[in-house]
Parts: structure tokens; sequence; C-alpha cells
């Protein structure tokens, strides 16, 4: 309810300067934690209350409790494939959507996952910030 609410606030998906600075950072966070794992991905974009909703677990609460977590499972090769940003007017609050095909970094990326994603962002001291995430497991193409 509260992720349908964050959204039914936020512009539309064009292009703009707002847009394409919040689509950088997802990639940043993208490209971050495919070198190094979700848990690099996390320390460097979550803010210090961040929410990590993993599929088919409970919440995860603050973003030191998410790193711990991500280190602590199999190291996992991550590849996104993101598809939608969104930006609220007033460029305080964004969200952003897409696809994952995960694989476990010891067995040269073999996949074991695929799913969906949905970020939160929250800008602070001008920087994109993740407030809250959400995965949730979806059958291979």
């Amino acid at each position: 309810m509260l992720t349908a609410l964050l959204l039914a606030g936020c512009g539309d998906s064009s292009p703009t300067p707002k847009r394409d600075a919040l689509v950088r950072t997802q990639q940043a966070f993208e490209t971050l934690s495919a070198a190094q794992g979700l848990a690099a991905g996390f320390a460097k974009y979550a803010t210090e209350k961040a929410v990590f909703m993993p599929a088919g677990r409970a919440p995860i609460t603050g973003r030191d409790a998410i790193v711990r977590a991500l280190k602590s499972g199999a190291p996992l090769s991550i590849r996104w494939s993101g598809d939608q940003a969104r930006v609220a007017e007033a460029n305080t609050l964004g969200s952003t959507r897409g696809t994952y095909v995960a694989g476990l970094a010891a067995e040269g990326g073999q996949q074991v996952g695929y799913g969906k994603f949905l970020a939160v962002w929250e800008k602070r001291d001008g920087d994109w910030r993740i407030v809250a995430f959400m995965t949730n497991a979806s059958p291979g193409p």
C-alpha cells in the first residue's frame, strides 16, 4: 500500500534531467552490486533507515542490518534490467523498477533465480539514496 501511495505521487517516466539523474544512480547501484555484490551496493546507496524486502523473507530494516544479511548469504552475481524510472515533481522522491537474474558467483554465475525489483529513492543532500527496496521472484524467460 505504501509503495502504491508513493508511486501515485511520482511524475511520468519520460526522459527529463531529473529522471536521467535517478537512472544514472540506479545504473551505478547496479554496476557496483554486479561487481562487488549487493552488500556493497546497499552500503553505498541505502539510507541509514532503509528497508529491504527480499522475496520470501521478512523485511530487513537499517542499512547496517541489510549489509550484514547480504554478506552472510551465498555470494550472488546479479544482472539487472531496469525498465522504468519515475521522479516526483518536487525532485525529492523517485522509484525505479525492472527485472534481475541472480547467479551463484562461485559457480561462474550459474543462474539460480529470476525476479522483479522495485526501489524507492529519496534525494538527500543532492544525491539519490534507497529508502525501500523490494524483490519478487518470478519465472525465467
